[in-house]
Order: C-alpha cells, then structure tokens, then sequence
C-alpha cells in the first residue's frame, strides 16, 4: 500500500460579540469532516460574556467567555444547508419559525437562525437548550453576525459541505517525501 501525506489544519472560526454590560455571547464553529462509517458535521460552541473588558492605561483586559459553561451543538449535513440557505436569502429562517430542534437523551434544543433588521441588520444565532430532567431553566445564548461576518460564515460553511459527507479525498505529494 502506498504511503500518503497528510497535512491537517486545525482552526476554527469564531466570533466574539462583547458588551461594555457584560451581556455579550461568543460563537466558534469547527468542521469536523466524515470519516469511514461517520457522517461529519460541524461543531458550533456559544458561550455568554463572563466579564466586561477593562479600558485604560496598563490595566487594560479584554473581556472573557464562559467557555465551562458553553452551549454545544453538532449540526449536520441538513443543518448546514439549512443555515446556507437563510445566508443565501434563499429563506428567511432555518428550520421555518420553530427552528432547527435537535433532541437527545439529555437534553433538548433549539437553532434559531435567520435574517435581522433591527437592532442591526445582520443574521441572528439563537440556541436554547433544556435539560430533559430536573426543573433547571434553559441555557439560551444569541448573537447577531453583521453582513462581513455572515459572508464568511457562508464561505466556510459553503466549503465544509463536501468535507461533510464525502471521506478518504487525499491530495498526493508531487514528489515522494
């Protein structure tokens, strides 16, 4: 068997929607691509603003997410096409007005992802999550991505949907290492 080279890149996309209240929410999307026997799909984590950014001289921060206490969603081969099709105004909400609802044993959630106008034009990321057991009430984490953001989210999403469901593309090195 031949050997191949493999040359990996980890990254993922993230924004960071800060308030000077400490009310912000961040979002990081990673492509996780198919593997034999395994659909891919991407992983999208939204974590709410732990602190306020500090301004001024020396003691200068920048404001902090809970990334402990995130909200993770696994969005598949559907889910991503249902959030290219609201970024290519070819809908206006994924999912239709309930969003996009993802159930497991321990919890429930819902993707919300459409078109805003107001506060700011852009597209809104809602997800709310509740615990299947216990009266505990439902983590719910929003953020709206402007114009620039939403065009490389389409772009990054719009790439990862070959890598979702096909495995095994390898490119060989021209010469042997």
């Amino acid at each position: 068997m031949e050997e191949t080279a493999y040359r990996t890149f980890e990254g993922k996309l993230a924004f960071y929607h800060p308030t000077a209240a400490g009310k912000g929410c961040a979002v990081r999307f990673e492509i996780r691509p198919a593997r034999r026997g395994y659909e891919g799909y991407v992983f999208a984590e939204l974590a709410q603003q732990k602190t306020a950014a500090v301004r001024g001289g020396a003691d200068s921060k920048a404001a902090t997410f809970d990334w402990k206490s995130r909200v993770a969603v696994k969005l598949g081969l559907n889910d991503v096409c249902a959030m290219l099709a609201v970024l290519e105004d070819r809908v206006a909400s994924a999912g239709g007005d309930k969003g996009l609802f993802h159930q497991t044993a321990d919890a429930t959630t819902v993707i919300g992802f459409r078109r805003a106008e107001a506060p700011a034009a852009g597209y809104c990321l809602e997800v709310s999550r509740k615990a299947r057991s216990g009266e505990a009430e439902p983590a719910r984490m929003r953020l709206v991505l402007s114009e620039p953001e939403a065009c490389g989210l389409r772009h990054v999403l719009g790439g990862a949907v070959f890598h979702l469901c096909f495995y095994g593309v390898t490119i060989r090195p021209a010469t042997p290492a």
